[in-house]
């Protein structure tokens, strides 16, 4: 396989001008403190893209403007002159602003914003935010955006660069796809239905059923089946396709799925969900059947916790994949933090069990 010539890796590089790498710099390090010591040439390089001649010239422009100073055996660092700027304000982006989900992560981002005096500001849907009308609308602002589960707002690497030159920092909330160049918080879901199938395998479970959404492209539904297996797999438990069941996506049918497989004769003595409303309706299916929950069959959801009320919640154990405010309210953090790393900040939210008592050993035959 031959090598790509020089030429062919120019034409990758964004077209970035001195004087624009300058500017970029420029704005990234007011929200520096002075002194704090700055990547080297070669790293600036390979993290905006550019040649090696365009971060010397850039360089040399901050320096005479008094923005960063250069020193043998110090490298690169902030002048006392170029003074912390302050955030005023949170822009959420939302994908379907109706879903409760979101309505949660907006919550925290809110209680968060106001603990530390900012304003946030909630767009109805995703502008094109490479035109300069929008840039000049978000100048000196905050970007977050908002997801939900396998979202597709996830801003392309171009992109992300137009919003640095104008000193945007970007968040990613609850993606799964993301660009290497942005900040992310969101869920652990796998580690979550890993811990939930383990839970049950150390009880003396060996027939383990799963059920959950098994959409293609949904990036969540394959992290958590990827959950489900790896714990199996990881134990010697026997892995059988036919104790995965597909979740219909609409409340109310859940359970009709899970009645027809606890009517089986082969029926598995556990189920594990990929949430808690699914979970919930497994022990209706159960209670339909006359099964005990918990000595003929046990089941563990994983999950977040919604602020609203299922039948059964208060009888279904869990590992609750965390609170929608708190992806909210670390959003925020994160884009605090953020403006003192000059790498990506990447934050997994961890699960906590929660015990109901709906899980206990297999019954014996």
């Amino acid at each position: 396989m031959s090598k790509p010539s020089p030429s062919d890796r120019s034409k990758k590089l964004p077209r970035l001008t001195p004087q624009q790498l300058a500017e970029l710099l420029r704005k990234q390090v007011r929200t520096y403190l002075p002194g704090t010591r700055l990547p080297g040439r070669r790293a600036l390089a390979a993290q905006f893209g550019v040649t090696p001649h365009v971060v010397r010239q850039a360089i040399a422009l901050l320096t005479r403007q008094g923005v960063i100073r250069s020193r043998a055996r110090e490298g690169m660092v902030v002048a006392a002159g170029a003074s912390r700027e302050s955030i005023s304000r949170v822009i959420a982006f939302i994908q379907q602003p109706g879903l409760l989900f979101q309505q949660q992560i907006l919550l925290g981002a809110d209680k968060a914003c106001t603990a530390r005096r900012l304003r946030l500001e909630v767009l109805p849907e995703t502008p094109d935010l490479t035109r300069p009308d929008c840039l000049a609308r978000i100048a000196n602002g905050q970007y977050l955006s908002i997801g939900w589960m396998f979202i597709d707002i996830v801003p392309p690497d171009q992109t992300l660069l137009a919003w640095r030159i104008e000193g945007v920092t970007v968040v990613q909330v609850d993606s799964y796809s993301r660009t290497e160049r942005a900040n992310l918080v969101t869920l652990d879901v796998q580690r979550a239905i890993y811990q939930a199938t383990v839970t049950l395998l150390r009880l003396g479970h060996r027939r383990i059923g799963y059920v959950g959404p098994m959409l293609p492209h949904d990036t969540v539904a394959q992290l958590r089946l990827r959950g489900y297996e790896l714990a199996l797999r990881g134990h010697d438990a026997p892995f059988d396709p036919s104790l995965i069941l597909s979740d219909p996506g609409v409340p109310g049918r859940t359970g009709r799925v899970v009645h027809e497989m606890l009517e089986r004769p082969d029926r598995p003595t556990a189920l594990v969900t990929a949430n808690q409303r699914m979970g919930c309706e497994a022990i209706v299916a159960c209670d339909g059947l006359g099964l005990r929950l918990a000595h003929d069959v046990s089941i563990i959801a994983g999950g977040t916790h919604l602020r609203q009320s299922l039948p059964n919640a208060d009888r279904l154990s869990c590992f609750d994949e965390g609170s929608p405010e708190e992806l909210g309210r670390s959003a925020v953090e994160v884009l605090l933090q953020s403006r003192d790393s000059s790498e990506p900040i990447s934050i997994l939210l961890g699960s906590q069990w929660i015990d109901r008592g709906s899980a206990g050993p297999p019954p014996k035959k």
